[in-house]
């Protein structure tokens, strides 16, 4: 997480020394501009008085630059993402994976405006979970969970290419613990023992927010926090949950198609 933040903060410099530089150019560009533009002001007074006189109604030239619409007033996108994992269990354990290339694999979709997005993600995570976690009288030392989000996100215009999105979802799990219990012996092939729980279901609410920074016209990353609080109340007081909440951050890389 720590390269994420350094990047963050370099990034913002620089940006913050190319807009003060562009303001600058910009400032001396429209010094530089003045008589031409009253030359040219001039002219076009002229021109409209001897069309009048002839009686020819003249057309204002259309202002691309100002009634034009945004190339990315709405589209969709796709893309995957890397992830740090933090993930607290009823039992009061903690588990944290930073190795966004081997906890599992995160796509989503989405439609994107410059005011709002709605956005639906799918994460599988396979972990280890380095020593047993007890649930319901047995241990366990594998986790697998399927989760699906729906987001309704709000979409704020920093800059010309940059984003901050923030908003509420709702998830759905699919959870299941393994145990996994290796063979020792070398006189044997016979295959290892497991012992797992049935796919569970627990659902939850998810929070969050982060940012999306156009590189490409069709290329963009973002940046994702998100916190889900796992409660019986979603579930049904029949389900006893294995997690209490999960809080995952997400670097996606993500494709973008203008409609």
């Amino acid at each position: 997480m720590k390269w994420i933040v350094q990047h963050c903060i370099l990034f913002l410099v620089f940006l913050g020394i190319g807009v003060a530089l562009t303001g600058l150019a910009n400032a001396e560009n429209t010094d530089l501009e003045i008589p031409v533009k009253n030359e040219a002001s001039s002219q076009k007074s002229m021109r409209e008085r001897s069309l009048e006189a002839q009686g020819v109604v003249a057309v204002p030239d259309p202002n691309f630059i100002s009634e034009g619409s945004s190339a990315r007033i709405q589209g969709v996108y796709f893309g995957v993402g890397f992830r740090q994992l933090r993930l607290d269990f009823r039992s009061g354990r903690s588990t944290v994976n930073n190795d966004g290339a081997i906890n599992g694999v995160v796509f989503n979709l989405g439609h994107f405006t410059e005011a709002r997005v709605w956005e639906y993600s799918r994460h599988v995570t396979i972990l280890d979970l380095g020593e047993n976690l007890e649930f319901k009288d047995r241990q366990f030392n594998f986790l697998e969970v399927i989760q699906n989000n729906l987001w309704y996100l709000r979409s704020i215009k920093m800059l010309k290419d940059l984003y901050l999105n923030y908003g509420l979802g709702v998830q759905t799990s699919e959870i299941r613990l393994i145990l996994k219990a290796p063979n020792d012996s070398l006189e044997t092939t016979a295959p290892a023992q497991e012992d797992s729980t049935e796919l569970r279901r627990e659902d939850s609410l998810v929070w969050g927010g982060g940012a999306s920074f156009f590189i490409t016209p069709d290329f963009f990353i973002q940046y994702r926090f998100t916190q889900a609080n796992y409660s019986p109340l979603l579930t049904g007081p029949s389900v006893d949950n294995s997690l209490h909440a999960t809080q995952i951050h997400t670097l996606f890389l993500q494709y973008y198609f203008s409609l």
